[in-house]
């Protein structure tokens, strides 16, 4: 038989196998989901008075050894309400970069809307021809 090649019936087998295997039942879990098990009653704790760091001693007491800030760390992971946090703006997206382009006359310029040939570029301009070769690439 093909070594890429899997026989009808051994596939049949392991799907008995598969279906008759008993219920899973961990007898560890890791640390984090110790404490996300545990954080009502850490919580309850924290409401009637107790520190983080006797709250930290006592699991260490316990055979779980967390220190003070880990233990925090991890309660925040497991907050009751998720935080929402305000979408952060891309750079290029505030308000003072969305100037049309001829909205700012340059100083030099004459009435007819034409900057002089040897007047020097404003910082505004070189921004803003930046801004188009970029956005062209």
């Amino acid at each position: 038989m093909n070594r890429n090649k899997i026989a009808i019936s051994a596939i049949h087998q392991l799907q008995r196998q598969l279906q008759d295997a008993p219920e899973y039942r961990a007898n560890e879990v890791s640390m984090v989901r110790a404490i996300q098990l545990l954080a009502p009653d850490i919580r309850a704790m924290k409401t009637r008075g107790y520190t983080m760091n006797q709250v930290a001693q006592m699991l260490t007491s316990s055979g779980i050894r967390i220190a003070a800030t880990t233990l925090k760390s991890y309660l925040n992971r497991f907050t009751m309400e998720p935080i929402v946090k305000p979408l952060r703006r891309r750079r290029g997206d505030a308000t003072h970069d969305r100037v049309p382009m001829g909205a700012i006359r340059e100083p030099n310029e004459r009435q007819t809307g034409h900057s002089s040939v040897n007047a020097p570029e404003s910082a505004i301009t070189l921004r803003c021809r930046a801004k188009i070769s970029a956005s062209r690439q």
